[in-house]
């Protein structure tokens, strides 16, 4: 499968403060994490795994639908989850060991994480590995890559996809995709706009506030009704066989 090949990137250590600037800017964006939720909740049940669980501003919110493992590789986010959910008897957290345990799962979910892995390949097939016969992947990534900005690469984005290659890609690893659409269009002339022409860091309270407040409200109403052919991250749901 011919493949545009990954960008350089920073270092993880180096990446980290850009990463955890932005994940604490979006932790106070509830309309963004709410959409998100609702596009991913209704394929939550069961054993879930969540891999790269950030701050866990989405990890309480699904744990509400089953048991929840949630794995996160940098130590001072591992640390921020073991203190948040000291006293969460549904969720585990754990270190990137969970992806070579013999642990199956109903729901895998990946939020803004595919495109910080170099191999994403070899990591859906470990995935794929940790599925139940039946049991659903769940993937939001950044879309397109001439939204590839310097900030993708400060924060840590080998890629963006393109919702064919992330199809064929799932196809090819024995996923049967459910479902792949494009989200948030505004967003990403936005992004555009911000990222690609002013070359900014998208992770700036005034953006962050802005999106949150006026375009998210907008693009979700929209797009609850129409199917966008563009937009700013592509969510993407695979299941595994049950035969």
């Amino acid at each position: 499968m011919n493949r545009r090949p990954p960008r350089e990137i920073p270092l993880l250590n180096e990446a980290e403060a850009n990463i955890n600037r932005g994940l604490e800017l979006n932790s106070h964006a509830k309309n963004y994490q709410e959409w998100i939720y609702e596009l991913i909740s209704p394929y939550l049940s069961g054993s879930i795994l969540e891999i790269g669980a950030g701050r866990g501003d989405f990890t309480w919110r699904f744990a509400t639908h089953g048991s929840l493992t949630a794995t996160e590789i940098s130590e001072t986010l591992l640390e921020h989850l073991r203190i948040r959910f000291r006293t969460d008897d549904n969720v585990q957290i754990s270190g990137p060991e969970a992806l070579d345990s013999c642990e199956k799962y109903d729901s895998i979910v990946l939020v803004n994480v595919l495109e910080h892995i170099q191999n994403d390949e070899e990591t859906l097939r470990k995935l794929f590995m940790l599925l139940r016969p039946g049991g659903v992947l769940i993937l939001y990534v950044p879309a397109f890559w001439f939204l590839y900005s310097d900030y993708d690469s400060q924060i840590g984005h080998y890629r963006r996809y393109r919702s064919k290659e992330l199809q064929t890609l799932c196809s090819h690893v024995g996923l049967e995709v459910l479902d792949s659409r494009y989200i948030n269009a505004i967003g990403g002339l936005g992004w555009w706009l911000v990222c690609r022409i002013f070359r900014r860091p998208a992770s700036q309270p005034v953006s962050v506030d802005l999106m949150d407040r006026l375009v998210i409200p907008i693009s979700k109403a929209v797009e609850s009704v129409i199917s966008v052919p563009f937009g700013v991250s592509l969510f993407c749901v695979c299941r595994k066989s049950s035969k």
